[in-house]
């Protein structure tokens, strides 16, 4: 499928559903949480704030005690924990994310 943006045809990529994305990242490696909220327009909001998080992905979890969903904004994945360490270090606002092994992610998003 193509897209024509000012003349110019482009590939549209397959948007991953959550799972997916997931399931395709590397196993041993990490991504960034940068923030979490309990409703999608806050989140959706905060990701707006800053070039800095336009790349990050937000996604829709639960919460393991009560079970209701409540949404994530992860940046990366890196392969390392030095590459992540580095891409924290490169914004003041990155260095307040927390890192996660993508191991936990999965079982994150897999529990319910």
């Amino acid at each position: 499928r193509y897209i024509s943006v000012t003349g110019v045809q482009t590939c549209a990529l397959p948007i991953l559903s959550d799972v997916d994305w997931v399931n395709q990242l590397p196993e041993e490696g990490f991504v960034l949480q940068l923030a979490a909220f309990d409703v999608e327009d806050e989140i959706q909001a905060f990701k707006r704030s800053h070039p800095a998080y336009a790349s990050a992905r937000v996604m829709q979890v639960r919460k393991k005690d009560t079970n209701k969903r409540y949404f994530i904004l992860l940046a990366g994945p890196f392969e390392t924990k030095p590459e992540a360490d580095r891409f924290m270090k490169s914004s003041p606002l990155l260095s307040k994310g927390w890192l996660r092994s993508v191991k936990s992610v999965k079982a994150q998003l897999t529990k319910g």
